[in-house]
């Protein structure tokens, strides 16, 4: 039985200091059916040179030159594109890979069960010396099988890229859609490419693992993960790949969830102390909102534009209306909402309104007015025509000589912007953001 063909993947630009060890180790792998395809990005070193002498060498090395260049991103996509094997391993041209590397990882993809096929790293220096003191997450202590769900969601949560860089998989080709390679909801990631097609694979099966470390990633002054814009990138990378997750089978559980997004704003907000004077220091603050928006979407009420990604749904009006209040009023049930409205028209109107908004979201389901004796003869009117003026809903007048003593720590109080009755004794305080109609000569205006 023939052994199955390998496509080894070497995109490269200027990577003269490098690329030799690579493909050196490329080429002495213990399984021998292999193609290596060296994606050269219009290098000025000597690099054309240094593929060239491969190339006459060993005629299982080809070269894929290109006219212009056209970035890491795409150089990665173009190798995959003409890649002739069933089965494809990345290796960046700064890496290294064991001898026995793909024959280890292949053995892990016969079940076709199995979409991603991963083992141990281990970090080098600029000279190849394995890093001090540095150990890389560990999945399992043994080789086999690992949940593709169960392990995406674990990534997401912990925002870890257990899986590694993409020198350390190897993955079937067929599994790929290249037409969504390094994106998430159409739009381009910063940083987190890596970890987006391990999800996409993960959507199709299980991962295998092997705790011997078969593959080396290399940390030196040059590498472009060192450049601040994709730290602030990473940064906003990752509540959008929570997101995606959620939406496509990874976070089921709302308590991973909030751990996930909680980490991200933490992250955001790190990351953002590290780039204060950056320009790419927005980035993280879009992460920070991103993250805060979701957290507040999983306490809250289902937002209208539920099938958009975050990254449009954080920023739609309707999203954002929900900013108006103190995020205090999320995620509980009040025992009542207590309103001390004054007498007119407009303002007892606002209060009812926002009653019934407070019903819908299901913030509460009891409603107060509170109203000095002396004022229930005027009050009472004007309350029942604002009752029956919309959608039934059960309002209790309640005469009091002081508002703040019908509250309790499990009481929403109700009130005007810049309203201090209720002296900070309800739970929470929830502001009237109703318009109200203002009389003027022969007019009204909504405000």
């Amino acid at each position: 039985m023939s052994l199955p063909l390998v496509s080894v993947l070497v995109p490269t630009y200027n990577g003269e200091r490098y690329l030799s060890q690579a493909l050196h180790s490329a080429l002495t792998q213990t399984h021998r059916n292999i193609e290596v395809l060296v994606g050269d990005d219009c290098s000025t070193d000597s690099t054309p040179a240094i593929v060239a002498e491969f190339a006459a060498r060993d005629p299982r090395v080809r070269v894929l030159s290109h006219e212009r260049n056209v970035g890491p991103r795409a150089n990665t996509e173009l190798l995959l594109r003409a890649a002739r094997g069933p089965f494809v391993k990345y290796l960046l041209h700064d890496d290294l890979l064991s001898p026995a590397c793909i024959q280890v990882l292949l053995k892990g993809m016969r079940s076709p069960q199995v979409s991603l096929a991963f083992s141990q790293r281990t970090l080098i220096d600029g000279d190849g010396r394995a890093v001090p003191g540095h150990q890389f997450p560990v999945p399992a202590t043994n080789a086999g099988v690992i949940d593709g769900r169960t392990l995406g969601s674990a990534m997401l949560e912990q925002l870890c890229n257990v899986v590694g860089e993409v020198t350390t998989a190897l993955f079937r080709t067929a599994d790929v859609d290249l037409d969504e390679l390094w994106t998430v909801d159409g739009r381009r990631l910063h940083a987190l490419e890596d970890l987006s097609l391990w999800l996409r694979l993960l959507r199709k099966g299980d991962a295998w693992y092997e705790p011997r470390a078969l593959s080396s990633f290399r940390s030196h002054d040059s590498q472009r993960s060192r450049l601040t814009d994709v730290r602030g990138g990473a940064a906003v990378d990752w509540p959008r790949m929570c997101d995606w997750g959620r939406r496509h089978g990874y976070l089921t559980d709302p308590s991973q969830e909030r751990r996930a997004y909680a980490r991200a704003l933490v992250n955001a907000t790190a990351v953002h102390a590290q780039l204060t004077d950056s320009p790419w220091r927005t980035l993280p603050l879009e992460a920070a909102f991103l993250a805060l928006s979701r957290l507040a979407e999983i306490d809250g009420p289902t937002p209208d534009p539920v099938d958009l990604p975050l990254q449009y749904r954080a920023h739609h009006p309707s999203v954002l209306r929900g900013w108006t209040q103190s995020a205090d009023t999320r995620g509980r049930e009040f025992a009542v909402a207590v309103a001390a409205p004054g007498p007119t028209d407009e303002q007892v109107t606002r209060v009812v309104e926002e009653f019934r908004r407070l019903r819908a979201a299901g913030v509460t389901r009891q409603f107060v007015v509170a109203v000095t004796e002396e004022g229930v003869t005027a009050l009472a009117p004007v309350l029942s025509a604002a009752i029956e003026a919309g959608p039934d809903i059960d309002v209790d007048l309640v005469p009091t000589p002081e508002p703040r003593a019908l509250l309790s720590e499990d009481c929403l109080a109700v009130c005007e912007p810049g309203d201090t009755w209720h002296q900070g004794r309800a739970g929470a305080v929830w502001v009237v953001t109703s318009p109200c109609t203002v009389q003027t000569a022969g007019s009204s205006v909504t405000v």
